[in-house]
């Protein structure tokens, strides 16, 4: 390894992200285990060189952890933003929900009012017009009694 790639692997190591970083073509540094230097050219290489493999598979199998707990954590802030996303819809749903109510409920109030006023209205006048008709049964039974009396009195 050369200065300049001592230099990006050691940034690389100290970089404060958990996402693993490509030094160059053939170092990578894969956080968050202990920042391992790895050849990917050695994949390829024979037996003699089974640790540099070994330790290969060993970040491969970091990674695949690190990712699958990115995955769990990913998954997790998705369902507590949906819950939360959730919540405010319903809460928005219940507030126009309450609205409508109190506004059906005020428009039933004043027709009720209006249906009161006109009952009270048709009472008002079924006790004029029943006072009316009172008044114009007195006034036949006296013109009854006038007639009567005239028919009698011409009659002697």
């Amino acid at each position: 390894m050369n200065e300049t790639e001592a230099v990006e692997y050691m940034e690389a190591v100290m970089s404060p992200s958990p996402v693993p970083v490509v030094v160059s073509e053939d170092t990578i540094v894969c956080k968050p285990s202990a920042a391992k230097k790895l050849k990917v050219s050695n994949v390829n290489e024979d037996s003699s060189s089974n640790s540099s493999n070994s330790d290969l598979m060993v970040a491969m199998k970091e990674m695949r952890t690190f990712l699958a707990a990115e995955i769990v954590e990913s998954k997790k802030r998705m369902a507590a933003n949906l819950r939360n996303i959730m919540r405010e819809e319903t809460a928005e749903l219940r507030s126009d929900f309450e609205k409508k109510i109190t506004e059906l409920s005020k428009k039933l109030k004043s027709t009720e009012k209006a249906h009161d006023k006109d009952i009270n209205n048709v009472k008002s006048d079924i006790g004029k017009l029943s006072g009316k008709v009172c008044e114009m049964e007195r006034t036949i039974s006296e013109e009854q009694s006038r007639k009567f009396l005239r028919t009698r009195l011409h009659a002697v």
